[in-house]
């Protein structure tokens, strides 16, 4: 059986669909596997967007999970990175 492909709608329709379950059962995604946006990323980094990709294409820089057309990284990813850079 193939399984195909979710639209953008399907997969926010999707995650707000296993929020609601969770959040009834009383169960919380935690904080450092929450999924951030480029602008959040790079907010954090203080590097420009052309800098994380230019990274990521050298494999210095974690790779973002897409969901769709979307990419999002994790926090723990991030903080890893951040970790793992030199001290200025």
């Amino acid at each position: 059986m193939m399984s195909k492909k979710l639209s953008s709608k399907e997969i926010v329709g999707h995650e707000k669909a296993a929020k609601e379950e969770r959040k009834s059962r009383g169960a919380t995604v935690p904080i450092w596997e929450r999924l951030l946006e480029i602008g959040e990323v790079m907010k954090m980094v203080n590097i420009s967007k052309s800098q994380i990709y230019q990274l990521m294409h050298d494999k210095a820089f974690p790779a973002p999970l897409k969901l769709g057309r979307a990419s999002r990284w994790k926090l723990s990813s991030i903080l890893e990175w951040i970790g793992s850079c030199p001290s200025a």
